[in-house]
């Protein structure tokens, strides 16, 4: 399944997705002021995406996964790519969580 349909979809269409779920768990009374996704491997990699991709997230976990790594055309942007509009977005709500941030991928990088 992996090789015929995951890898196959393109990220837009995963930030996509992780939208239609926010709105749908917003329109059957889910409290979207504590919205949080969390992902393995792969999803790993879509939640670092969907933290740069959506400002009213609150939380994300990424177990493990890719940050760096050639992109493609399903695939524009690495996390790494993306990491320096996630800082600024995120230090403007609260520095600490930037310094947690910021070590975390010094870990994931060294």
């Amino acid at each position: 399944m992996f090789k015929h349909v995951t890898s196959k979809k393109p990220d837009d269409a995963y930030m996509a997705d992780a939208d239609s779920t926010a709105l749908w768990a917003q329109s059957n009374k889910g409290d979207t002021t504590r919205l949080g996704v969390t992902g393995f491997c792969r999803g790993a990699r879509q939640t670092w995406l969907y933290a740069a991709h959506n400002p009213n997230l609150r939380a994300a976990v990424a177990w493990y996964g890719p940050i760096k790594g050639p992109t493609s055309d399903i695939r524009a942007h690495t996390v790494m790519d993306i990491a320096d509009a996630w800082t600024r977005r995120r230090s403007r709500r609260c520095k600490n969580r930037d310094v947690l941030y910021d070590r975390a991928i010094s870990q994931q990088v060294t």
